[in-house]
Parts: structure tokens; sequence; C-alpha cells
């Protein structure tokens, strides 16, 4: 019996029984062992978490953990956040538990989980002497001219974060590229997330009945996955539903930590219930921003944008909604006038951001900083505006 990564165990057969080494079996026997006590050891820390907010934590807001928890940089801390957040009930506790993580404790620590990315020892040195990040999650393959490359400064890093171009951007992974961005936000140097997790468990295409598609996996009932998901099905979901968590709670540990607001951009299929005129179908398809996270974001001061991106230069009309911090004029009613849009040739062309979705985000972040002000005002009317903000 052989394992890729472990010892092979000889079997042997004895009355058509199959029997193994004595010292064979206490190796199996201890490694099931060392597994379930792992098991047992997150399970105590999250039941002493729950146990903590009942006796005499019950009086601390999920704001007061989050403070807690970028001083600690402790992963029970920031489990305390996600959980006594009310906006966080309806989230599987599996995927609630694995959010926030372990932040590095000091600069050299950060160092040494910053061998996690996949970048050069240069490109390291540079993100960590730049004070200002902004992050792009889901960032898609490398291209060529994005307005966004123009945010680089000396002062100013962009990182662009898409499992597609290393396995190491992968977000959902433990002690990884999250981990850097955590101990980024938490030192005030995050001032912009953004981005669009991916929808394919909220695509529309899972309701429709057509021979071959993939099936439903969420509902408006069950946002976060149907309750009789088969197990490959509830890992997809899950591990979406923590993509899409992540980015948030990014957000809000970054802005924990700055002195002043983080911008965010969010971008997602819009609610088929906005746009769909089959009703029946509009009825039973799920959408992230009914849910109650993004209502929480909402009231936190972000604005939402509904337009199509078709209007802004993308083949398809692809009816989109925005959640973001940030005033971007050229989104409002931007609709797509056209009656016919040529077939999709992949996925991924379907899923990429319009030009002009694009260009005015990257207007819209270039005009919050003090670079672009300094085109515009008298060195006199800068140090006003830097004052004010």
């Amino acid at each position: 019996m052989s394992h890729p990564n472990k010892p092979d165990v000889v079997v042997k057969t004895r009355s058509l029984c199959p029997e193994v080494r004595e010292r064979d079996a206490l190796r199996l026997i201890a490694e099931l062992e060392s597994a379930k006590l792992s098991a047992l050891e997150e399970s105590l820390k999250t039941l002493q978490a729950a146990v903590d907010r009942a006796e005499g934590h019950e009086e601390r807001q999920w704001q007061d953990w989050l403070e807690e928890y970028s001083k600690t940089g402790k992963k029970e801390d920031g489990y305390r956040a996600v959980a006594s957040a009310p906006f966080m009930d309806d989230v599987p506790d599996v995927v609630r538990r694995k959010i926030l993580e372990n932040v590095p404790g000091t600069k050299d620590e950060a160092w040494v989980a910053m061998k996690t990315l996949p970048l050069s020892r240069s490109q390291r040195r540079k993100l960590m002497n730049r004070e200002r990040w902004v992050v792009h999650l889901f960032a898609g393959g490398e291209k060529r001219g994005d307005p966004l490359h123009h945010l680089e400064d000396s002062d100013t890093a962009v990182l662009e974060i898409d499992v597609t171009r290393s396995k190491a951007w992968d977000l959902t992974r433990e002690d990884g590229a999250f981990r850097v961005l955590l101990w980024g936000a938490c030192q005030g140097r995050v001032v912009a997330v953004v981005g669009g997790p991916p929808c394919r468990t909220f695509s529309l295409l899972r309701h429709r009945e057509k021979p071959g598609a993939p099936t439903p996996v969420r509902s408006p009932q069950h946002l976060w996955g149907l309750p009789e998901l088969s197990g490959q099905e509830r890992s997809l979901v899950d591990g979406d539903s923590l993509l899409m968590c992540r980015m948030a709670w990014l957000w809000m540990v970054a802005d924990c930590n700055a002195d002043k607001k983080v911008d965010f951009f969010m971008e997602h299929p819009q609610s088929p219930r906005r746009w769909l005129k089959d009703k029946e179908l509009a009825a039973v398809a799920p959408s992230v921003w009914e849910s109650s996270l993004m209502a929480a974001l909402e009231e936190q001061g972000m604005r939402e944008y509904h337009f199509d991106q078709g209007a802004l230069g993308h083949p398809q009309r692809k009816p989109t909604t925005v959640m973001t911090t940030l005033y971007i004029p050229e989104l409002v009613d931007a609709k797509d006038e056209r009656t016919e849009w040529p077939t999709p040739p992949t996925s991924s062309s379907m899923a990429a951001w319009a030009p002009g979705l694009r260009r005015a985000l990257f207007l819209a972040l270039e005009a919050k900083t003090e670079r672009f002000v300094r085109k515009l005002l008298t060195p006199k009317e800068v140090e006003a505006w830097k004052a004010h903000v």
C-alpha cells in the first residue's frame, strides 16, 4: 500500500484477512490520533471563544474584538470579532473560523511570511518599503496597459492577486498570501481593497434547466449554500464564500487601523430581480447583494452602483452591481442599449472587467491621491487639503 508522501505499508493476508506489521499499525494509529487531536484543539478554540462571549464578554461588540485583533494579531481574537458580528450569523461556522488568521508580530516575521508570495526578492523588498498598498484581489490574468498600474509610485504598491497567475496567490490557504495582506492591513498600509470575487456558485446559468448545465448550489433562502450539497459541492461553495468574506474583512481590518478612510470596491453580478424579465427564474436565483454582509457594508457608508458593463466596452451586456466607498459618476445609470450580444468565447472573457470600468476605477482612486491634487492646486492649497483629509 503506497502513499505519495508517506512510507509504504506492507500488507499480507491471513485467512483472507489483510494484516500489516505492528510498527506500521502503530504509526498509522499515531497519525490518526494526531489528526483527531488537531481537530479537537480547533473545536476547543471555537468553544472557548463562545464561552468567553457568554461569560463576561457579552458587552463587547464585534468592533471591540476587531480592535483587539488588530493589536494582538491572534486568530482567536479574529474569530471573536467575526462570530460576534450579527451580519455573519448565517455564514457557516466552518467558513467564519477561517476568515482571519494569525498575523506576523514583527517586521522580521512579516518578511519571512512574504517569502510565500510569488514575488522576487527585489519585489518583496519594494513591497516592504512601500507605505501604501492598493490590493487588487481576483485580478485575473496579467493585462498590459491596465490603468490601475499607473497608481504605482515611490510610495504606493499595487498588488495584483489571482490564483490563475500562481497557486501561491490562493487566498483560501492558511499561512499564505492572505496572512501578508492582514499584516499590511494591521500596519495601516492597505489604502484600498478592490476586486470581483468568483461568481460561479451564484451563476444564473445554474438555475436554467439545460442539459449538462451545472446544478444550483445556493438559493435566496440559503445564500451560503444549500443544505443537501455533496462533499465536493460544499467544498466549492465554502471556498468561494471564504474568498468573499476575506475580501470584506480585509477591508474592515484595514479601515480599523487607518488614519483615513480605506477605499473599497467590490464588483459582482447584479441581482436578477433587478433586470431579468423571466420573473420565475429571477425568483430562484441567489445574489450576494441580498446578504446581511453586504447590508452591513452599506451601513458603513458605502454606496451601490447598478449598471451594464456593456455600456463601458464589454462585449456582453453583463448587468453589474458595485459596492464602494468611491464616487464614480461614470457608473451612474450606464445602460447597454444593444439588443443582441455575441456568444462569449470563454468564461474568463465574460468575467473580465470592461475597459471603461477599469478606467473609471483608476480615476476615482487617483483623485484621492496627493499626486493628483498637486496637479490642480497651489502648494498652499495642497497643505489645506492635507489638513482637511
